[in-house]
Order: C-alpha cells, then sequence, then structure tokens
C-alpha cells in the first residue's frame, strides 16, 4: 500500500501547487482534459429580470367585499395596504373551507383536558 492514494496524495502535497499534474498525467494532459470538458459543459444562462410591475391602485373596503375564493389576493398584502384592510382581505381568504380545514395531522387537534372513562372490564376487577 505504499504506492496507494495516501502516498500520491502526500508526493502532491509536497510538491505544493494546485494539485492537478501528477507524475503519472503531464500538465499539458491535465490542462487539455479541462478544456475539452469546458467545452461540453453548456453555458449557464444569465438571469432574466422580473418585469416591473405597474403601479396598481390601494385596494379599499369596497374591493374586500368584491372578493370571491377564486380572486388574486397578492395586492392586498403590499406595504401601502392599510391594515384594517390587508386583515379583512386574510378573513375573507381563510373562511374559504379549502383553506379553513385542518389536516388531521396536527399534534393538538384533540381535546386533552378531559379525564379518558374508564372501561367496565377494567372497574370490575
Amino acid at each position: 500500500m505504499a504506492d496507494g492514494f495516501l502516498s500520491r496524495w502526500s508526493q502532491r502535497k509536497r510538491a505544493g501547487g494546485d494539485g492537478l499534474a501528477t507524475p503519472d498525467v503531464p500538465a499539458r494532459e491535465v490542462a487539455a482534459g479541462q478544456a475539452a470538458a469546458a467545452q461540453t459543459v453548456p453555458a449557464i444562462p444569465a438571469p432574466v429580470a422580473p418585469a416591473p410591475r405597474e403601479a396598481l391602485p390601494v385596494p379599499t373596503m369596497e374591493d374586500v367585499l368584491a372578493l370571491t375564493p377564486g380572486s388574486d389576493f397578492r395586492a392586498y398584502v403590499d406595504a401601502k395596504v392599510p391594515h384594517e384592510v390587508r386583515n379583512a382581505a386574510m378573513k375573507k381568504l381563510f373562511a374559504d373551507p379549502h383553506y379553513n380545514l385542518m389536516d388531521g395531522l396536527d399534534t393538538y387537534i384533540g381535546d386533552y383536558g378531559g379525564a379518558d372513562p374508564l372501561p367496565l372490564s377494567m372497574l370490575h376487577k
């Protein structure tokens, strides 16, 4: 195991540098391999900036009254919307049964305040 992985690692460590050129593989072959790998990797496209949203009027309570479960509620979470209007819109959203049902996986969904009744078989013992 003297010529194993640790021996090669130790030689590279003592030689310094970037560790890409090894005694087995000349530096020009390593560079050629890296150039070939760079050609096969597809270029990453530049991120596309989102289109600026046009300034929408601030919603009012009359707008909240016209909301339906299929409405777009994004305008109501803007920082410019008054708290009363935002709260009324959220109440309207979460009053919809689609969002108002418990999923049953909540740990504290049951009432653990009442004592469990003892079964009759246990009382007879």
